[in-house]
């Protein structure tokens, strides 16, 4: 079950989580992500290659070097994209009401050292994050006020569950 978790404390978060969403704009300059129809169709989960009983997805970049796809988040499809540099899955404040997840303003309380400053995030447990046929449960992970995030990070704390992932040239490939 999904619940804002206000008084739980994450006791490590990287110094930016967002950073190669945000690449040196300003929080205020972010745009909403665009609807899924405009998300190029070069984005989308590969079909899953055989792996020794192993789970696995790839991902391609797209124009912008960024690992992006979509993912099915506690049974919503959601637009991602891979951040190594993000410590948590980060969720945009849309997606999440679309989740059926609804912070209110004084949820946003953890505080985020981030390139452009201090952000504040919401805290929320997700029940699983699936990309193809790799699956997480009980995934911790925040959610960026309004407009401050363009798209969702998938992050370290998801990336460190799985047996490996990869980059090879313009592909990502996660095994579970």
């Amino acid at each position: 079950m999904n619940t804002i978790a206000g008084t739980a404390i994450f006791t490590v978060i990287a110094a930016v989580v967002a950073s190669q969403v945000l690449s040196h704009t300003n929080w205020n300059e972010i745009k909403p992500a665009p609807p899924a129809a405009a998300i190029p169709n070069n984005d989308r989960v590969a079909a899953p290659l055989p792996s020794a009983n192993h789970a696995t997805a790839s991902l391609w970049a797209g124009p912008t070097g960024n690992f992006m796809g979509h993912a099915t988040i506690d049974g919503a499809d959601v637009a991602i994209m891979i951040d190594t540099g993000a410590s948590f899955v980060a969720l945009t404040h849309h997606d999440a009401v679309n989740m059926g997840i609804a912070p209110q303003p004084g949820d946003y309380r953890l505080a985020l050292s981030t390139a452009n400053g201090v952000a504040y995030a919401a805290q929320v447990h997700l029940d699983s994050i699936e990309i193809g046929n790799v699956r997480v449960d009980d995934v911790p992970a925040i959610i960026a006020q309004p407009h401050a995030l363009g798209r969702s990070l998938i992050g370290m704390n998801f990336l460190r569950r799985l047996r490996n992932f990869k980059v090879q040239g313009n592909q990502i490939k996660l095994t579970q």
